[in-house]
């Protein structure tokens, strides 16, 4: 039997060979057939660029790179001699005392010199009135508003409630943004300000 098919303006002829023969014959390669049922023809794959072919092409998977975003991070710096974002806050002030302040309100806080000077950046100091700690000052060790010293610094906190039990609290920051502990302090400022309780 004899099939003429018309793709593209070309003449496909296809033969359907029987699958009984004598048993000396060779089977087409292009006839399959499982015994008990009838037999199949597979078409062959034709393309215009490709020979005609029965088995199946595996397409090589493509990948495509990745793009790379920059990142928008910290900048990396060295800490304790390992690199990677600074996360580590300087140490709490230690030794916290109390001295009246040249204005009505002010109180100054003293403490020892940190250990590393160089790490920090701003000191915040902080007053607790009974609601919680508020921060009432914070300064750049830079402003000159922060006394340095090579044994003690210290820094004036304002509006301080007066004739009152307060806690008050200062605290140490660095380049990085982190923020040290704190020991707080209770402290009772009199109103004429000539003198800090601590």
């Amino acid at each position: 039997m004899r099939n003429v098919i018309r793709v593209a303006g070309l003449t496909i002829s296809l033969f359907a060979v029987s699958a009984c023969g004598t048993g000396g014959d060779a089977a087409d390669p292009d006839i399959t057939s499982t015994t008990g049922a009838p037999a199949t023809t597979e078409a062959p794959t034709t393309s215009l660029l490709e020979p005609a072919t029965t088995s199946s092409t595996t397409v090589p998977s493509t990948t495509v790179p990745s793009s790379t975003v920059p990142s928008s991070t910290v900048p990396s710096t060295t800490v304790n001699g390992s690199s990677g974002a600074d996360t580590e806050p300087p140490p709490a002030p230690t030794n916290v005392t109390c001295t009246a302040g040249g204005g009505s309100q002010e109180v100054m806080l003293e403490w020892d010199a940190p250990t590393d000077p160089d790490d920090v950046v701003d000191v915040r100091l902080y007053v607790n009135d009974g609601s919680g700690f508020a921060r009432v000052s914070k300064f750049t060790v830079e402003s000159g508003q922060v006394l340095i010293g090579s044994y003690r610094w210290s820094a004036v906190a304002y509006p301080v409630p007066l004739d009152t039990e307060i806690q008050m609290a200062v605290t140490l920051g660095d380049a990085a943004g982190n923020e040290s502990g704190w020991n707080p302090i209770d402290v009772y400022s009199e109103y004429s300000g000539a003198d800090c309780v601590s």
